[in-house]
């Protein structure tokens, strides 16, 4: 880089955005006009059009980057151009669960929908360095400051939220050929996201079905399918989906609701195997996952 980087983002596929003072980004000259994409191997321009300087950007909910650019505030890249999406003076900026946003400058902490439309606004004293979002959904701000929403902090302060994301676990996996089935959530319950999981455990001859529900039970499987062992249903399902293994791994994905009515609420999600045993067949299940939706205003 021929001048400053003053942030870096990390998209969905692994690439890693630059943004900053510069306009030179490895062999690329003259147009990588302060934003610039590595895929590993080489640096790439995102755009060959003349914005300005970049003080911060982050990758939202939808795996889109979000800039702040001088002169034109906070930036969306969509279509291989800059759409702004709120006109702001702030200097650090941080993604939140659910697509929401967070600007903060020397004034003020916003906080946004995926829009730029305004959630709520707090004072802040002094110079605000940075913006971090804890994985519980927690807003942390850090810099040269005194105090946030007249609460009195001198260089840290955090803001909970207001009803965590959460998935926990219950029951027992059984094992099966492959081993145990073990569902692990990878993106928790936010609202306006999407529920992410992953189940190991599963050889090439098995099928998988992702089970949700909202009471929880204790229904041996042999019921359903005799000769399925000890394993147990763990809830009264609601909805269910196939899921295909890949190199012993399913993942199944769920979207969450918007209104923030739905906070608090709690779903149940689990995992049943169906295997080949002899000429019949017999199903295993997976651990349970306790759900809560969570939201972060």
């Amino acid at each position: 880089m021929n001048n400053t980087v003053r942030s870096l983002a990390r998209l969905g596929n692994g690439d890693i955005v630059a943004g900053g003072d510069f306009t030179l980004a490895g062999t690329v000259t003259g147009t990588a006009l302060y934003v610039a994409r590595w895929n590993g191997n080489s640096w790439s321009p995102m755009s060959t059009t003349s914005t300005g300087t970049v003080s911060a950007l982050v990758v939202d909910g939808s795996d889109a980057v979000v800039a702040l650019i001088a002169g034109l505030g906070a930036c969306r890249w969509s279509s291989n151009t800059w759409v702004p999406i709120r006109q702001t003076l702030a200097t650090a900026l941080v993604a939140l669960p659910g697509g929401d946003l967070a600007f903060a400058d020397g004034i003020r902490v916003e906080h946004t929908d995926a829009q730029g439309v305004l959630r709520t606004s707090v004072p802040c004293s002094g110079v605000v360095d940075d913006l971090h979002g804890a994985a519980d959904g927690d807003l942390i701000v850090a810099g040269n400051i005194q105090g946030v929403d007249k609460l009195a902090s001198v260089g840290v302060a955090r803001r909970n939220a207001p009803c965590p994301a959460s998935a926990n676990g219950y029951g027992t996996a059984c094992t099966g050929p492959g081993g145990p089935l073990l569902l692990q959530a990878t993106e928790l319950p936010w609202l306006r996201a999407t529920y992410r999981a992953q189940t190991t455990g599963f050889t090439a001859n098995m099928l998988g079905f992702s089970i949700v529900g909202l009471i929880p039970q204790s229904t041996p499987l042999s019921a359903l399918l005799p000769g399925s062992g000890a394993c147990n249903l763990l809830l009264n399902p609601v909805s269910s989906a196939l899921l295909l293994p890949v190199a012993g791994v399913t993942t199944h994905q769920l979207a969450m609701p918007t209104a923030n009515a739905f906070a608090g609420i709690v779903l149940l999600d689990q995992v049943l195997a169906l295997a080949p045993s002899g000429n019949s067949y017999v199903l295993y299940g997976s651990n349970g996952l306790e759900l809560r939706l969570g939201t972060v205003y």
